[in-house]
């Protein structure tokens, strides 16, 4: 059931009309001036702001580093768990305003009307204010219990929509957790999904096909992803799909013919699209049962979704082209190979697809006139190169992350951040990792690339050194390279990603080459896992002529 207080009064703010109603009834029973459980009081702002004993319990912005949020997405019977087991507990809705509050800056005097019409609190805010919501019943059996348990991480949560109903909701929260293989996941579950929220996913239409077959689907939150057009048209199968939020996409006029095969649709949410307001119009004319909520101006632009690359994979044959795309007909893409951030007058217009030797950094945006230039997209593009003839591991991996073995850094195959377990994923925390690489001839290598893994909610950190040597035998090698990586800043919003180390080598012809590199020994105060030793995740190590 919707629990968020209704806004009845626009000129109030957001923190008093919404959020501390929530603080009330959920957290300041242990969290008064009568009983401060951590030293931490949340009755006002005020109190609010000081913290407690572990600081304070959100950053502004970012919604990974808070702690109130790490604290209620953790399981249930975990004593870190926020409100404590056997308390009320926030309803989805609930925990959802607070993600928002904390995205848009977690002030304490901004009102709904300050906020842009594609803010996720806007829009969240307004699915709210509605009439009140009466409780459907549900003929489905309901979810094994284990099931909706192994559902539930700290990138995605599965509940019931309200007590004793069969009927689940999902929802996804770090969009660099994401992936085709997490979302398919749901399928054990799909006969209870009443609700899905992929708000800024990278949800494509490619997964509009899989997203059909939950024929329970009523509510679907697609706010700032990469939907088009052709996607919406494969929900189809959608019959009972009541709500469609699409804030935020580039969809365009044509969608008239998805919501048309809808029969029960009656409510789309199309702020921030290049749908214009004589067509919204129009719509509510012509479908008097389907309300359209659309608060864009003709001052409002919208933000490009960033370029497409069209390869299947990131490393690529000597010759192979690399294809980049837009959805929009008419924008432009501009991109830059030397570590430079492109805009509109510094880097290459892509006008043909792009060569590349050896291994670099594509940087790219979009640009097209009446639109906001997209974000940077940073695609690591490799080459395959010239791999050793033997890998021999020195030290021994973690045995929950085994990956190939020896092959693991010579295979060319990168393996996805989403997924840790994946085979081509091989890691060390008890000891660092060093490697041996033999070539049956002497081999003048310029270049490697060291590619690893960044999952700082996980534990995963960057190495704090990676040093090569070389030499003609396992038993002469000396130290040729050293390079020291700045320790990962905390604070940083991108937590979840890919990354590699470009090392540049004199060329010298050598037939053996060892890679030394140093995990961090204990992880800094600010992380929940403070004073543990970090996890080191390799997938693969590229060499170049």
């Amino acid at each position: 059931m919707i629990s968020i207080p209704k806004i009845t009064d626009v000129n109030k703010p957001i923190f008093e009309n919404s959020i501390l109603p929530i603080l009330d009834k959920k957290c300041n029973s242990c969290h008064n001036t009568s009983k401060s459980k951590g030293n931490l009081i949340m009755i006002d702002s005020t109190h609010i702001l000081k913290g407690g004993k572990n600081g304070q319990i959100f950053i502004a912005g970012d919604v990974v580093q808070s702690t109130i949020l790490q604290r209620v997405h953790l399981p249930s019977n975990d004593e870190k768990h926020m409100p404590p087991d056997g308390k009320p507990q926030l309803t989805k809705e609930e925990a959802l305003f607070i993600k928002y509050w904390i995205k848009s800056g977690a002030s304490f005097s901004r009102k709904i009307n300050d906020l842009e019409a594609s803010d996720s609190l806007r829009i969240l805010t307004e699915e709210m204010i509605s009439a009140p919501v009466i409780l459907k019943t549900y003929k489905f059996n309901p979810a094994s219990v284990v099931d909706i348990k192994k559902l539930n991480t700290p990138y995605r949560s599965v509940k019931t929509l309200s007590y004793n109903s069969p009927a689940l909701e999902a929802s996804y929260y770090l969009t660099s957790m994401f992936s085709t293989e997490r979302l398919e996941e749901l399928k054990i579950i799909k006969e209870q999904l009443i609700g899905l929220n992929l708000n800024n996913m990278s949800v494509e239409d490619k997964h509009m096909s899989f997203i059909s077959s939950f024929a329970s689907l009523e509510k679907l939150h697609l706010n700032g992803t990469k939907i088009t057009d052709a996607g919406l048209k494969l929900l189809d199968k959608c019959q009972k799909l009541e709500q469609v939020s699409l804030a935020n996409t580039s969809v365009t006029k044509n969608i008239e013919l998805a919501f048309k095969s809808l029969k029960s649709l009656h409510k789309i949410f199309l702020d921030n699209t290049p749908i214009d307001a004589e067509t919204i119009k129009a719509w509510q004319i012509k479908y008097p049962n389907i309300s359209f909520f659309y608060t864009k101006t003709d001052a409002e632009v919208v933000e490009l979704t960033t370029p497409i690359l069209k390869n299947d994979h990131t490393v690529v044959n000597p010759g192979e082209d690399v294809i980049l795309s837009h959805q929009i007909k008419g924008t432009k893409i501009m991109y830059t190979i030397d570590n430079t951030i492109p805009d509109s007058s510094n880097g290459i217009m892509y006008t043909k697809p792009i060569k590349i030797q050896g291994s670099m950094d594509l940087k790219a945006i979009a640009i097209k006139n009446g639109w906001k230039t997209s974000e940077v997209v940073t695609y690591n593009m490799f080459e395959k190169g010239t791999p050793p003839d033997f890998c021999n591991l020195k030290t021994k991996a973690n045995e929950q992350y085994l990956g190939l073995g020896n092959k693991t850094f010579i295979n060319g195959e990168k393996a996805p951040i989403t997924n840790l377990k994946d085979q081509n994923w091989i890691a060390f925390r008890e000891v660092p990792y060093s490697a041996e690489f033999i070539y049956k001839v002497p081999t003048k290598i310029k270049k490697i690339s060291f590619c690893y893994g960044l999952q700082i909610p996980a534990y995963v950190f960057p190495p704090l050194w990676v040093k090569v040597y070389g030499g003609h035998s396992s038993h002469d090698m000396k130290l040729i390279k050293t390079v020291n990586i700045t320790p990962f800043d905390l604070k940083s919003t991108d937590q979840v990603k890919s990354e590699v180390l470009h090392i540049n080598l004199e060329g010298l012809a050598l037939t053996h080459f060892r890679i030394d590199a140093q995990n961090v020994p204990k992880i800094p105060a600010q992380h929940p896992g403070k004073g543990e030793k970090a996890w080191l995740f390799i997938d693969e190590i590229f060499f170049y002529q």
